[in-house]
């Protein structure tokens, strides 16, 4: 078989020059007056010009905007141009780029709106509101998205409006940019403004990725807005989010992700029951968290004795697939189920594979268990006063638990 010939190797391409400023480091080197005048003059290259705004995107000031707004209008250079003023801080750079906004049409409009609402020039809104209603859709959408991204209390109000007035394709534009908008105020603290946007869009007639993404945004508030409320109550963080400190347990069967507390045996036999449980040790309180239990079985233990090799003996809130949440449980001891919490009671409220509220009060020698808000179990009982607290897998069939925002409020 013939042999192929060597190819020659290919060579890099040679660095682009231009035959009177040089290479792009030469002028990028220039002072900021000498490269205003690449700018200015007839005669420069498409080149020098371009790494000219470029460099000017760093160096630029008030006095580059003039020079720099001469090319909106460019098609080879209105990007470079642009490039170089959205950086410069002076208002000058959002003066001409406002009255670029009556001059442009097309890709060259767009790219100006998308410059102002890169710079959230707020004082823009009154003409991007206008835009909204121009006949090339992509001005129309480009106008919708820098309303969003500006983020004002008066951008909002205009987006807001046209969440019932536009026509599709701007109409899902001015949605999507509704929750960038919102998103912004609630970081400009704007909350009730926010939340009311957030309200707006999921309750609309809007595309289903809207409306999902602001009702996260509206449980994330108020999940927000009852943290705030149970630190001011007392509670502090039992899990820090992030890994297992002041927790003890099997390291094969527990890691963290994402803010949660897994627990599995996939892989694993156990012999008996394996707890995580925590160092330190609780008598009168008030634990909150949320459980979402795969299948099987699982519980939280509390003022329960740690034994060796993470097991644990004493009260339990159970938990198991179809069965036991909310009851209270004798784990390796003689009373079996104390209380019947799901008949009747959890088993209307349990959310299957999903995450669920339990709560655990201790006061004295009275115990109260909660699922999802309802009273489950009641008890009074003073077999133990304090111990530990554990979060349970259970021997048997490969299962899996999940549990994240325990909280905890020492009551004395």
């Amino acid at each position: 078989m013939p042999q192929a010939k060597p190819q020659p190797e290919a060579k890099a391409p040679a660095p682009m020059v231009d035959e009177k400023y040089g290479s792009s480091a030469e002028i990028m080197a220039l002072a900021p007056a000498r490269l205003i005048a690449i700018l200015k003059e007839p005669g420069a290259s498409v080149y020098a010009k371009a790494k000219a705004c470029q460099r000017l995107a760093v160096v630029g000031d008030k006095s580059a905007v003039p020079a720099l707004a001469a090319l909106l209008g460019d098609p080879q250079l209105a990007h470079y141009a642009r490039f170089g003023l959205e950086p410069i801080p002076d208002p000058s750079a959002d003066d001409v780029l406002r009255d670029a906004l009556k001059k442009l049409k097309g890709s060259l409009l767009v790219g100006v709106i998308n410059s102002i609402g890169h710079r959230r020039d707020a004082k823009a809104v009154g003409a991007l509101a206008k835009l909204l209603y121009d006949g090339d859709t992509e001005v129309a959408q480009a106008a919708a998205a820098a309303l969003g991204r500006i983020s004002s209390p008066q951008a909002a109000k205009v987006l807001q409006q046209e969440l019932g007035r536009a026509k599709a394709p701007v109409r899902t534009a001015v949605a999507e940019a509704g929750l960038v908008c919102a998103e912004g105020l609630l970081a400009q603290s704007q909350r009730k403004q926010a939340l009311a946007f957030f309200e707006a869009l999921a309750g609309g007639d809007l595309p289903q990725p809207v409306r999902d993404a602001a009702t996260r945004q509206i449980a994330a508030a108020k999940a927000r807005d009852a943290a705030d409320q149970e630190a001011k109550e007392g509670f502090r963080p039992l899990f820090n989010g992030r890994d297992l400190s002041g927790w003890d347990g099997d390291p094969r069967l527990w890691r963290v992700g994402d803010g949660v507390i897994v627990g599995s045996t996939e892989g694993v036999t156990l012999e008996a029951n394996s707890f995580l449980i925590t160092k330190q040790t609780f008598g009168d309180f008030h634990l909150k968290a949320q459980v979402k239990l795969r299948n099987h079985n699982s519980g939280i233990q509390f003022r329960s004795e740690a034994l060796p090799g993470w097991g644990a003996r004493g009260l339990q809130g159970d938990m198991a697939e179809n069965n036991h949440w909310g009851s209270v449980y004798d784990e390796r001891g003689k009373r079996g189920i104390m209380v019947n919490g799901w008949t009747g009671r959890a088993e209307k409220v349990v959310r299957p594979n999903d995450w669920n509220d339990y709560e655990i009060l201790c006061d004295g020698d009275s115990i109260q268990i909660k699922v999802n808000g309802l009273v489950t179990a009641e008890l009074r009982d003073t077999a133990r006063m304090s111990g530990i607290i554990g979060l349970q897998l259970h021997r048997g069939p490969a299962m899996e638990v999940q549990f994240r925002n325990l909280r905890i409020k020492v009551l004395r």
